[in-house]
């Protein structure tokens, strides 16, 4: 009966162990597709803050051209002093907002890159665990049947042969290298 307990326990153990092994490998699976979800959004994000970032440039080209033009005419004294200052407050705006669309991308970029490192990590993670748990229910499941075959053992014929005479009864104990049965080859 402790044998039986055992394995009745065993058995359980291995359940549970499969079932364990279920939840997480699905946790993982539904994590790996979120952050695809997000890297994918990422991604679009990045794609428009390049473009936006693109139009940006060329503008501050523009205004950086009209700008040295506004220095020229100052210099030449076509322009008063104030409006080349309010110029020039308009290139430090438009410079600050160029930066901050570089930043934007760049944020985008990293965050792309974490999702995609994150994805990778949770890959091999859930391969570990796959190992681990294969290695787990081999071992649960090498440590039952050497129950099993302490608890019961069949005895098979080594050659084809007649059995003329059994020597035990079933139910009967016996000690190890006692004789149980006769045969005869025909």
């Amino acid at each position: 009966s402790a044998a039986d307990l055992r394995l009745r326990s065993l058995r359980s153990e291995l359940d549970m162990l499969r079932s364990a092994h279920t939840s997480r490998r699905d946790i993982a699976k539904q994590a790996l597709i979120r952050m695809q979800e997000e890297a994918d959004s990422a991604a679009k994000q990045m794609q428009i803050s390049q473009a936006r970032s693109a139009a940006h440039g060329r503008q501050l080209d523009i205004v950086e051209r009209r700008f040295l033009r506004w220095q020229e005419l100052l210099r030449g004294g076509h322009v008063p002093r104030d409006a080349f200052e309010l110029e020039q407050a308009n290139l430090v705006r438009t410079r600050a907002e160029s930066s901050e669309f570089e930043q934007q991308l760049v944020a985008h970029l990293q965050s792309l890159k974490t999702l995609q490192q994150m994805q990778t990590e949770t890959k091999k993670q859930l391969e570990l665990d796959t190992i681990q748990n294969a290695l787990s229910e081999e071992r649960l499941t090498r440590e039952i049947d050497l129950i099993q075959h302490e608890v019961s053992q069949q005895v098979s014929a080594a050659e084809p042969s007649v059995i003329v005479r059994v020597l035990v009864q079933s139910g009967e104990s016996v000690r190890t290298g006692q004789v149980l049965a006769s045969s005869h080859r025909p």
